[in-house]
Order: C-alpha cells, then sequence, then structure tokens
C-alpha cells in the first residue's frame, strides 16, 4: 500500500454544472435508444419461443431472471459513487482502468452464482445454456465501467445508441440461427453474449474520448479504489436486497412446481418488468449528477424541488403502468407467438410495479447523494423480510399466482419507509401522499383487468386520466423543466 498522499498534482478544472437540459437531451436520445432496443428484445424473444418452445423458455427464461437476479454484482453500486466523487472530489475518484480488476471479479462471481443456482433449479443439462447466456455479465462489466465518466458528461445517449446497435446486431444473427434450427446455447452467444462483446470493445473508445477524463488525477489508485469500495458497501448491500427480493420469485416458484406451464408464462410477463427497470435507470442515472450538485446547496430530504421531481417521475412511472395494462393482450399476442397465452394477466398485475421503480431509483439516488446508504440498506432488508415471508406463506402452497403482487407489494413496502423522512415538511407529506394514490391507481386499474371485470383498455383510460388529475401541477413543472413547450410560459429552470 503507497503511502503516498492522494492529493491532485494538475487536476483540470471542472467544466459546467450538469443541467437540467442537458439531463433531457441525455433521457430523450436515451429513450429513442432504448426503444430500438426494446423492439430487438421484443423479437428476439419471439425468436426464442418459436426456436426452443415453452419448456426450452423456462430454462431461458430462468436464465436471464438469474442474470438480472445477480446484476448487483456486475455494478453493486459502484457507479453512484463514482459519480458523486467525480463531481464533488474528483481528486479521490480512481481511474477506469484501477476499477477493470474489481468489476471482473464481481461479474466472474456473478457468473459461477447464475450457473450454479440455474443447474441447482432446472437440472444438469441447462449448465451449458447457463454458461453461454450467462456470461453476457463479463462484458457487460466493461461496459458498466465506462458508465460513471460518461454520466458525468451528460452522454450517456451515446452508450444507449450502441447498446441499441448492438440489439439490433443479435437480432439479425439470432434470426439467422433460428433459421439454421441452432441450439439454444448456440442462440445465446449469438443474440447475446456475442453482441454485448462487440459492445464492450466499442465502449472502449468511447470512455476514451468523453471529456471529464480530463478530470484524471494521476498517482496511486489503489487508497482511491479502496475508499470507493468502503463507501459502497452500505449501498452494494442494500442493492444485493434489492435483487433478492425482485428477483425471489424464480427460487419460489420452481420451488412449489418446477413443471407449472404458468411458469413460462410469468418469466415472459416479468421481461416487460426488466425494461422499465432499464428506463427507470435511464431516469435516474440522468438524474444523479443533477442530485449531487444541488445536494451542495440543498437537503435533498426537506428539498421541495426533490420532492416535487419524484412526485412528477411517480406519476410517469404510473402512466407507463397504465400503458401495461392498455397493450398487454398485443404484447402477448405478438411477441409471445401463440406460445404463452395468457400471460396478459401476469402483466397486468404486475403494471404497479412500473411507478414504484421509477420512484425506488430517484429515492436510492438521493439517500446516496446525502450520505445515508446505511438507512438505504436498512430499509432494503425490512423489504427481503416481508418478500420471503410472503413467498413462503403464498407463493410456496398457490404457485405462481401471488407472485406478481409479492414483488410490486414489497417494493411498495421499501418505498413507503423511504419517504417516512419527507413527513416532516409539508411538501414531503403531499408527496409521499400522491405517490401513494398513484401506486393504488394503477394497482386497481391491473387487478380489475386481470379480473375480467373491465377490459384493459377503458381499465387504462381511467387509470391515465386519473393520474394526469392527481399529478397535474408535478407532471406540468416536469414538462417545462426539460423543455417541453406547452402553453402558459416558458420552460422552467
Amino acid at each position: 500500500m503507497s503511502s503516498v498522499p492522494d492529493v491532485p498534482l494538475d487536476p483540470a478544472p471542472l467544466g459546467p454544472a450538469p443541467t437540467a437540459a442537458g439531463a433531457r437531451r441525455t433521457v430523450v436520445a436515451q429513450v429513442g435508444a432504448r426503444i430500438v432496443s426494446v423492439l430487438a428484445v421484443a423479437a428476439s424473444t419471439a425468436i426464442v419461443l418459436r426456436a426452443i418452445g415453452k419448456a426450452g423458455y423456462t430454462d431461458w427464461g430462468t436464465v436471464l431472471q438469474l442474470v438480472g437476479f445477480l446484476a448487483f454484482a456486475v455494478d453493486p453500486g459502484v457507479s453512484p459513487i463514482v459519480v458523486r466523487r467525480l463531481v464533488q472530489e474528483p481528486e479521490r475518484a480512481p481511474s477506469p482502468a484501477a476499477l477493470v480488476p474489481v468489476r471482473l471479479a464481481l461479474a466472474t462471481l456473478a457468473l459461477v452464482l447464475v450457473v450454479g443456482i440455474t443447474v441447482g433449479l432446472r437440472g444438469s443439462g441447462t449448465a451449458v445454456l447457463a454458461v453461454l447466456l450467462g456470461g453476457q455479465v463479463l462484458p457487460r462489466a466493461l461496459i458498466l465501467n465506462a458508465t460513471p465518466w460518461l454520466q458525468v458528461d451528460q452522454r450517456l445517449h451515446r452508450q444507449t445508441a450502441l447498446e441499441a446497435l448492438a440489439a439490433v446486431l443479435g437480432l439479425a444473427l439470432l434470426a439467422g440461427g433460428a433459421l439454421l434450427d441452432a441450439s439454444a446455447p448456440v442462440l445465446a452467444v449469438l443474440g447475446f453474449t456475442g453482441p454485448t462483446t462487440l459492445l464492450a470493445l466499442l465502449m472502449r473508445r468511447e470512455l476514451r474520448i468523453t471529456p471529464s477524463r480530463a478530470r484524471d488525477v494521476p498517482g496511486p489508485q489503489r487508497d482511491r479504489v479502496r475508499g470507493v469500495l468502503v463507501e459502497v458497501a452500505p449501498l452494494a448491500g442494500a442493492l444485493v436486497l434489492v435483487a433478492l427480493y425482485m428477483r425471489a420469485y424464480v427460487i419460489f416458484i420452481n420451488a412449489a412446481d418446477p413443471h407449472d406451464p404458468a411458469i413460462a408464462l410469468f418469466l415472459f410477463a416479468f421481461q416487460f418488468v426488466d425494461q422499465l427497470m432499464v428506463v427507470a435507470a435511464i431516469v435516474a442515472g440522468a438524474a444523479l449528477p443533477l442530485l449531487a450538485n444541488r445536494a451542495k446547496d440543498a437537503a435533498l430530504l426537506r428539498d421541495p424541488l426533490t420532492h416535487r421531481t419524484v412526485v412528477a417521475l411517480a406519476a410517469v412511472g404510473a402512466v407507463l403502468g397504465a400503458a401495461m395494462i392498455a397493450f398487454s393482450g398485443l404484447l402477448t399476442a405478438v411477441v409471445g407467438q401463440g406460445v404463452v397465452d395468457g400471460a396478459e394477466r401476469y402483466i397486468r398485475l404486475l403494471a404497479p410495479i412500473a411507478p414504484l421503480l421509477l420512484t425506488s431509483f430517484v429515492l436510492a439516488y438521493v439517500y446516496v447523494t446525502v450520505g445515508r446508504s446505511r438507512r438505504y440498506l436498512a430499509l432494503n432488508a425490512v423489504g427481503l423480510a416481508v418478500n420471503v415471508a410472503a413467498h413462503a406463506l403464498l407463493t410456496l402452497h398457490l404457485g405462481v399466482e401471488p407472485a406478481a403482487r409479492i414483488t410490486w407489494g414489497t417494493e411498495l413496502v421499501v418505498i413507503a419507509c423511504a419517504l417516512l423522512p419527507l413527513l416532516r415538511t409539508p411538501s414531503g407529506r403531499g408527496a409521499a401522499l400522491t405517490i401513494l394514490a398513484l401506486v393504488a391507481l394503477v394497482a386497481v386499474a391491473g387487478e380489475l383487468a386481470a379480473a375480467g371485470v373491465v377490459g384493459a383498455w377503458p381499465a387504462a383510460v381511467a387509470c391515465a386520466a386519473l393520474v394526469v388529475l392527481v399529478a397535474a401541477r408535478p407532471l406540468l413543472w416536469l414538462a417545462r423543466a426539460v423543455g417541453v413547450p406547452l402553453p402558459g410560459g416558458a420552460p422552467a429552470a
């Protein structure tokens, strides 16, 4: 361990502070590229379903969910901590190269766990598929290593655009493999792990040319890396718990009855929750530099502007939840190719997760920014306890049916606890009540549509209308803040 003081030798001056306009450009560009990726994922799912059938998709979907389950190991909160340091203390930020061994070690651990759990749940015949489909976590770790520097420069849209291109390439290769009757492991390499590896190579250039690399401070890196790991430990622990309670259903539904055909339906439905997580990460990632910058002058948990932002994003999530309900039948018919008929019910039951995810991601970054990661860890420990108890009581005995409600119900418990500090101010109390009301609206609409009491479209339209009514002012403020041209005045600052 070097004893050389970790001080800047000749640090580059900080660039302009992150702006709402920059965040808008980043989000719009990312969402546009993400739409391409989502379409590619939907088409890929349809191809895989047609190529390997429902039984084969149960194995395939289990591996994919476990990859998502262990995503925390690929980036256990390292990126938000590095972003905070780059914005507030650049002399304490490690270089990208110094973080590569850490990220690869964590990704290797994730791959070992994916393979081990898959074999334990689905049998030894799934080992090759688990290695080749799960192997995408290794290049993914290198891609994420570039994220903090692009995030500070509000250039994450460049990464997302390359991801969209990789997804389209993977789709083309997957289609070719399916036409040649390739096996599931070969399809995994062609459609996922291979394109992800190519993307990792392209991201090396993006990392090299992004402006924030000018802030790199020469000198020993070991103390800086160790400092990041110490700071990230509570957040990493929280992400472990989040991953456990978000994906624990995979273990419980397989334990209840590994041959239940409804497992494939639920795994298919959860693919759309995965895409919502990506959207939530995009929005929260764009907001993180702004939060870090605002935290210099405001106490975020008591800040009315922060409260308004969280409510507005929860409302956007509620509208996305209504869209899930509305399009659930179409998604199942078009993407499912007749193989997973009935999955629309689970998409509708999962819809309340949409407002909760956008709220959760932003609140997590608020807690990180204000140095309260340990409290966030404790909140997620509560969530895990609730989740495991509910699955043990219900899923093990009733199978797939309760899993959707337990998934979003757990997230609701965590968010309700995270909102408690906001109750100390009038704007915080209003924000907490509005968020809970938005979740309730989507939950009621989803339940009515799933039960067939009301059609999916009428339920979704009514839900969206009520969401706009309940959160009209925050939504209008957000639209003006990001520069959407609206009557009644100039965009908000």
